[in-house]
Formats: C-alpha cells, structure tokens, sequence
C-alpha cells in the first residue's frame, strides 16, 4: 500500500511532452479493435501505443490526447505509471 501511494506521490497530472509520449510501448496487434478516441478500427497487423493500462490506441489519436492530459482517456491511468 505504501508502494502504491508513493506512486502516485511521485507521478504528475502534468501533460506529457513529445518526447515521453515516443518512450511509450509501441505494439504490433493480433486482432481487430476499435480506438477510443476516434472510433475507427484498428486492424491486425496495424501498429499502436499500448498504454500500462493495456488500452491500446492509434499512434496519432494517443500523442495528440497525452499532451494535453497524461491519463488514459478509458481509465484514467496515467500513461508513465508503470515504466
């Protein structure tokens, strides 16, 4: 519990900067999903940001999100926790 508070002592809601936004996992997907952010499909093969959470985004819908406001627009993780 300790761990977990200083946690999120420790993380910002401060929007990230290009530069934290490239640091984040890049994935290749099996299987056909949807974005969240702008509701097209994803499709296998296709490459995306996944964040910790594991949501996983279009590259281009993510960074513009991230650097206005650091959470996971589904859960409201942050996208650095964890890394």
């Amino acid at each position: 519990m300790i761990g977990q508070l200083a946690r999120q002592v420790l993380v910002t809601d401060d929007p990230l900067t290009a530069q934290q936004v490239g640091k984040i996992t890049q994935t290749c997907i099996v299987k056909s999903e949807d974005c969240s952010i702008c509701y097209m499909k994803v499709f296998p093969r296709s490459m995306v940001l996944r964040l910790p959470c594991p949501h996983i985004y279009h590259t281009k819908c993510i960074s513009a999100w991230l650097q206005k406001n650091p959470r996971c627009p589904m859960c409201r993780k942050h996208a650095l926790e964890g890394q």
